[in-house]
């Protein structure tokens, strides 16, 4: 059976890597295993695999983050394909809530060099 993710820590970043397209479902069960497990405030979400949320799912995601993270984070999205890219720009609106700054990079070098700046 193939793992849906990894969460590893590295050089005080949480590093969150799908290894395949999670669903909302997954993607909530994830955030709740980050919240859980108190891991650093710098969070890296590598989705290169991509993700296929509905605008309804992306509100419910978004809404669903802002009331599990509480704590002021930093929150680095790798989303190379232009998908993924464009849901998470609109994830990034419903999601705004001035505790965790969001930024979505096309690389994961990008993101983790802007996470490493805390």
């Amino acid at each position: 059976m193939e793992k849906l993710r990894t969460i590893t820590v590295q050089n005080a970043i949480t590093v969150i890597t799908f290894h395949k397209k999670p669903i909302l479902d997954e993607f909530c069960r994830t955030v709740d295993s980050v919240v859980q497990a108190g891991q650093p405030p710098a969070r890296l979400w590598d989705l290169s695999c991509g993700l296929e949320l509905t605008p309804s799912e992306l509100i419910s995601l978004a809404s669903y983050a802002r009331c599990r993270f509480h704590q002021s984070s930093r929150a680095a999205i790798v989303a190379p394909d232009d998908l993924t890219f464009g849901l998470f720009r609109l994830l990034d609106v419903y999601r705004d809530d001035g505790a965790v700054q969001q930024v979505i990079f096309r690389s994961k070098p990008e993101a983790v060099a802007w996470l490493s700046k805390l």
